[in-house]
């Protein structure tokens, strides 16, 4: 696990949370055991954030975090940090055959000015509090419910401590139980981040100027009743990745990938909905009956439609691709050129290892990608 991802440092009934709240202080302290403490860092490259207690009274969300240095030295004085909020339906929750989905209630930031819309607290020795001021029970869209899975959403802002020192900018999550404070009952983790990575270098940069670093992230606040419909998470993906070269709609795979973080990665096929299904198939109009028999709803998907059969049907084209390719061999040139530029040459071959029938082979590719890596000697 990164640096980045977070887990629940230790357990507190609300009583010693009050507690902790109130009697922590003092500049350099030493940290409670598992915690910062010490000579606070002068400087930081990474933040590694620790939630110590979530807990959820009366609606009122309660964050209690530690922040330390890549060398474990505490941070003291971070300027501005927003801090959001959101719970889980879990799937067949709203409708039978309905996926699970987030509702999103909000985010509250603290300002550079000191200014919070809750109540922050800065303990002086790497430890922070943060309560929200939004009162989750007086929700006029969402209906709080304590015994369903519920996540914080931290962000950290690439601003400088009062001594100046800046301070990268941090995503951070925790998924808790609001009863316990404990680990959360069951997830939405359908595909990683470093799964994004993978291709994108850094999903950080792609979005939001570099503000928002996590998939959890994403999926979090683009989510139903929060933003526009094209804009919800799953069709927002699909309709961006579907036409790039990752085998079409067939290699579903490309992206959901088997992880212990994502323990839901298999969603895909496990759980096929009108929604998912037609951000890839956008010809299909499932409330109308246009290119699929007419569905008012997703509680007869998995009936016709079972896991074993979507992924055969999805993967077919890619298997035959994949079986295709095995029989032929690429060999490539790259040559620097005296005005800067590169002349890239390529050969395939067939079986046996010789020059395979390019005018046949032409027939067949529909599309040609070269990635080329640069040193900085050459920039």
């Amino acid at each position: 696990m990164n640096a980045n991802k977070t887990k629940l440092a230790m357990m507190l009934s609300v009583g010693a949370m009050t507690m902790a709240l109130t009697g922590c202080g003092g500049d350099g302290n030493e940290g409670q055991p598992g915690q910062p403490g010490g000579i606070p860092a002068d400087t930081a490259t990474v933040l590694n954030i620790n939630y110590d207690n979530v807990a959820i009274n009366n609606g009122i969300a309660t964050v209690n975090f530690s922040v330390a240095n890549e060398e474990d030295l505490p941070v003291v004085g971070l300027q501005k940090i927003r801090f959001a909020s959101a719970q889980l339906l879990p799937a067949n929750a709203t409708s039978a055959g309905n996926a699970s989905q987030w509702q999103y209630f909000g985010g509250e930031t603290c300002d550079l000015r000191g200014e919070c819309v809750g109540t922050f607290v800065d303990h002086k020795n790497g430890q922070y509090s943060y309560t929200f001021a939004k009162n989750l029970n007086n929700d006029s869209e969402i209906d709080f419910n304590p015994q369903l899975s519920h996540r914080v959403l931290l962000r950290s802002y690439p601003v400088a401590l009062p001594s100046g020192a800046m301070m990268p900018n941090t995503n951070s999550y925790i998924d808790f139980d609001p009863t316990t404070g404990g680990d959360a009952l069951y997830s939405r983790s359908i595909v990683t981040t470093e799964t994004c990575n993978s291709c994108h270098g850094d999903i950080g940069k792609t979005a939001h100027k570099g503000s928002f670093t996590d998939v959890a992230d994403c999926a979090t606040c683009h989510s139903k009743g929060n933003v526009s419909a094209s804009a919800e998470f799953t069709t927002l993906a699909h309709n961006l990745h579907k036409d790039v070269n990752l085998g079409g709609l067939q290699n579903c795979q490309g992206c959901h990938v088997e992880s212990e973080e994502a323990p839901e990665w298999n969603n895909w096929s496990r759980i096929p909905t009108m929604e998912s299904c037609s951000s890839c198939h956008t010809n299909i109009d499932f409330v109308n009956g246009k290119g699929h028999s007419e569905q008012a709803d997703n509680s007869n998907c998995v009936a016709c439609h079972n896991s074993q059969w979507t992924t055969d049907v999805h993967m077919a084209k890619q298997n035959d691709q994949d079986k295709l390719l095995a029989q032929y061999s690429i060999d490539a040139k790259l040559v620097a050129n005296t005005d800067k530029t590169a002349t890239l040459t390529v050969g395939i071959n067939d079986a046996n290892g010789k020059p395979a029938d390019i005018a046949m082979l032409l027939k067949q590719i529909h599309q040609l990608e070269t990635i080329t890596n640069v040193g900085p000697n050459y920039l």
